[in-house]
């Protein structure tokens, strides 16, 4: 809820009317003020150079008065703009108190005219309710549609049995590819490794050959081989 500070008078109505006559009433005190001001200063014999003092007089202090208001309202704006949330907490409190009083008085006012539910009497024993028995058509119709929806899963289940067992040979075939690729590159790794580690030792190239068959047996086939040097 926000705080108007200084509202606009409507332009429309007894209010315009009266903001009119406040001015000139203001004005005309003014202009009197003035011209007594002027005669004091200058004597009251002069009267046109009096009325020609008058003016500077006059508008030097309604300027005075309106700087003067001014202020006054700007000080007034000051404060409650520093004091705006707490004020408008101040004024929601105060509303929100109202509503709570006032749903507050239409609540006990209902609870005073509701009329008082009626009890059933102690001594009255409830009477159990009775349920139809199920004919044999409903039965019949029910275990038709529990049939139905076992065939309907059933023809579902074997149109998917096809796809997945196509993904799932597909699925191991790559895996087997895989697997047989990481064999080779690491049967390549350790081929590699054996010649270099056995080619400065001047082995021929026969001999380095017959090593690496060897080592190509034992990893494969986990066997040994009698080499003939």
């Amino acid at each position: 809820m926000e705080i108007d500070i200084f509202p606009v008078p409507s332009a429309k109505g007894v209010h315009r009317y009266i903001g009119t006559s406040f001015l000139g009433l203001i004005i005309i005190t003014y202009i009197v003020g003035a011209y007594k001001i002027a005669q004091q200063l200058i004597g009251e014999d002069k009267e046109l150079l009096c009325f020609l003092v008058t003016i500077p007089i006059f508008i030097g202090g309604y300027a005075v008065f309106v700087l003067l208001l001014h202020s006054i309202k700007q000080c007034i704006y000051a404060y409650f703009k520093s004091n705006r949330k707490e004020l408008n907490n101040r004024a929601d409190q105060e509303n929100m108190d109202a509503c709570i009083i006032k749903h507050l008085e239409d609540i006990q006012k209902k609870l005073e005219t509701k009329p008082a539910v009626e009890t059933p009497p102690c001594d009255v024993v409830p009477q159990p309710v009775q349920q139809e028995p199920q004919t044999s058509e409903e039965v019949n119709d029910l275990k038709l549609q529990i049939i139905s929806e076992l065939e309907e899963t059933l023809k579902n289940a074997q149109r998917d049995l096809a796809p997945f067992i196509q993904q799932l040979h597909i699925d191991r075939t790559q895996m087997a590819e895989a697997k047989e690729r990481q064999e080779k590159d690491k049967l390549d790794k350790i081929l590699r490794y054996t010649r270099l580690v056995f080619l400065p030792h001047g082995f021929s190239d026969e001999e380095l050959f017959q090593i690496e068959e060897a080592v190509k047996l034992l990893v494969q086939y986990n066997g040994i081989v009698n080499c003939v040097w």
